[in-house]
């Protein structure tokens, strides 16, 4: 969830199938990965992935997408409300530390922060949303 509020997006695609997509830089083979496996773990299918020039976008087709992103709509996310549902707010509440990790992989980042020879994480997020970054703050 965290990753798709921040490089998803749901595209139609004859049939009433969807298509999610999730456009990842390729300087980091973990974050893919993850994303890949959370999808399948969903999906039930290893989802494909497309190379473009210095990013990868992990896809998967399904009717069942909308129910899973209610956040779907026309236009950019942040011109739009984005209001999780009661059992995403659940999970969120169950796994913050995964919710976050993907809202950090797609519109932050780690820096370390030394210190006297201490190195102590530092963590940034900017999302353009009000929404989104509410969500990210209150999680």
């Amino acid at each position: 969830l965290g990753l798709y509020l921040g490089d998803g997006m749901l595209s139609a695609c004859p049939r009433r199938v969807w298509k999610l997509r999730v456009v990842l830089d390729l300087r980091y083979p973990g974050i893919i990965d993850r994303c890949r496996s959370s999808i399948a773990a969903v999906r039930g299918r290893i989802p494909g992935t497309i190379r473009r020039s210095g990013c990868v976008e992990v896809c998967s087709y399904w009717q069942h997408w909308p129910c899973l992103f209610p956040q779907h709509g026309r236009g950019p996310k942040h011109l739009r409300p984005i209001v999780l549902s009661g059992w995403q707010d659940e999970l969120i509440r169950r796994y913050p530390g995964d919710f976050l990790a993907g809202m950090i992989h797609s519109d932050g980042c780690r820096t370390l922060n030394r210190v006297k020879g201490h190195a102590y994480p530092r963590y940034h997020f900017s999302n353009r949303s009000p929404d989104i970054r509410a969500l990210f703050s209150d999680t």
